[in-house]
């Protein structure tokens, strides 16, 4: 376990290698940083990543209409510009 991620070359978190159009594509762990709180810092060998899938028109339909559902109350099925709670967001 590392406490520094930078004096770590070649090696990057998932938000870090998103950012550079790179993906884990299914590569195990190579390393992990110390992080305060519950989330872990996975790292990942950037040579080893693949690009990212880009976002098709179907998923995207998926996607939205998910949203939908989660903003759309169940009781009086008014839509909202916000997520509900799962109490409320229609099923």
């Amino acid at each position: 376990m590392f406490s520094d991620v930078g004096r770590h070359r070649g090696l990057a978190r998932k938000h870090q290698m998103h950012a550079r159009g790179l993906r884990p594509g299914g590569q195990d762990v190579v390393a992990e940083v110390e992080t305060r709180g519950p989330r872990k810092g996975l790292l990942y060998e950037i040579a080893r990543g693949k690009p990212i899938r880009p976002l098709t028109l179907e998923r995207e339909f998926v996607l939205d209409r998910a949203m939908t559902t989660r903003e759309t109350c169940k009781r009086c099925l008014r839509s909202h510009n916000y997520c509900l709670a799962k109490r409320f967001a229609s099923a």
